[in-house]
C-alpha cells in the first residue's frame, strides 16, 4: 500500500506569495506533486481543492485563495502532473485523463476532512479532470 503526504514545500517562480497562503508538497505515486494552502479565517465552511488548466499551475490561483479562506474554506491548490514544479513522468503514456484523475483523487484524499463538504473546482482541462473526478468517485473524495 502507498502511503501520501503533505509536506512543507517552497515557492515557484518570482511571484511572491499573498499573506496566508504556504507553499507545500504532495508526495503521491507519481512523485511530488506542488501546491499551496490558505488556512480558512473564522467559520469553517469545508474544503476547497483548486485544479489548473492544462497550461496553467497552482500559481493561477494566487489571488482568489485569499479570498476563499477568508470566506471560511479551507484553501488547496496543486500544480498538475507535467506543470511547473511538479513531477514530470516521461512517456505519453504518463499524461492520459485516468492518470490525471488518479492524482487529483489522490490530493482530495489528502486534504479531505471527515465529515467536511469538499469542493472541486477546476479551470478549463483541471474542470474536466476535476468533473472525471467526481463521476469516478462522488463519495469517496473523503477519508
Amino acid at each position: 500500500m502507498v502511503t501520501f503526504t503533505i509536506l512543507p514545500g517552497s515557492p515557484f517562480g518570482p511571484q511572491s506569495l499573498p499573506h496566508g497562503v504556504e507553499p507545500v508538497r504532495f508526495e503521491t505515486e507519481v512523485g511530488p506533486l506542488t501546491g499551496l494552502h490558505a488556512a480558512p479565517v473564522g467559520s469553517d465552511h469545508g474544503t476547497v481543492l483548486l485544479i489548473p488548466g492544462f497550461t496553467g499551475s497552482k500559481e493561477d490561483f494566487l489571488d482568489f485563495m485569499p479570498l476563499l479562506a477568508s470566506a471560511g474554506y479551507d484553501t488547496w491548490a496543486y500544480s498538475q502532473r507535467g506543470q511547473a514544479d511538479s513531477a514530470a513522468p516521461e512517456g505519453q503514456q504518463c499524461y492520459t485523463l485516468d492518470a490525471f484523475t488518479a492524482d487529483a483523487m489522490s490530493v482530495a484524499q489528502l486534504v479531505a476532512r471527515q465529515g467536511r463538504p469538499l469542493h472541486l473546482v477546476g479551470h478549463s482541462f483541471g474542470g474536466v479532470v476535476a468533473r472525471e473526478a467526481a463521476i469516478d468517485s462522488p463519495t469517496d473524495s473523503r477519508p
